[in-house]
């Protein structure tokens, strides 16, 4: 069974976003690359029908014009982590539409992602003096979709507020993060 969460994609994942770092020229006034590429991270909130769940969100961006390009990860579980708790997340690739107002720029991205959780099922029949229940692990392929407003002033970094959310025939969620920008913001 593929484990998004597990250590392995997480060191490829940051293996991507350090050499991505690396290209980048910071500086403003150079106009050698006629594209954007930038890297965020954050936290937030996120929500699925039977639960609420603290988020992770990161990403890297690439922009040229008015066109995205976002491969994003998201990790959801408890605030308060039992052993028995509901966890969700995906790996995405996004493309949308870019507008900027000054410092202010707002996309618009939707693409394929692919999702994998955990839920509780049924009561196990055990009667025991706390409730058990069935732990359902799931992968499905999802729809993700986002809306990114982003404040630039302080180049090359920057905050964002996402509004995200991944709709999949398993445990469709949505969610907002507070996100960190570091790169050539656009």
């Amino acid at each position: 069974m593929l484990n998004l969460f597990s250590m392995k994609y997480r060191v490829i994942y940051l293996i991507l976003i350090c050499s991505a770092l690396s290209a980048i020229n910071f500086k403003e006034g150079n106009k050698i690359f006629p594209y954007y590429l930038w890297f965020s991270a954050g936290l937030g909130s996120m929500w699925t029908e039977d639960t609420d769940m603290m988020n992770l969100y990161s990403s890297i961006n690439y922009s040229k014009n008015t066109h995205v390009l976002k491969l994003r990860a998201i990790a959801g579980g408890p605030i308060q982590g039992t052993f028995q708790d509901e966890h969700a997340g995906d790996i995405g690739l996004l493309y949308g539409y870019r507008q900027s107002f000054g410092n202010i720029s707002i996309s618009y991205l939707g693409g394929i992602g692919l999702t994998a959780g955990e839920y509780k099922g049924k009561k196990d029949e055990d009667f025991t003096a706390y409730t058990k229940y069935e732990m359902i692990n799931y992968q499905a392929f999802g729809l993700p979709l986002e809306i990114q407003l982003d404040l630039n002033k302080f180049r090359p970094f920057g905050l964002s507020l996402s509004a995200f959310g991944n709709i999949n025939t398993e445990k469709s969620f949505a969610g907002l993060s507070l996100n960190i920008l570091i790169g050539r913001l656009p």
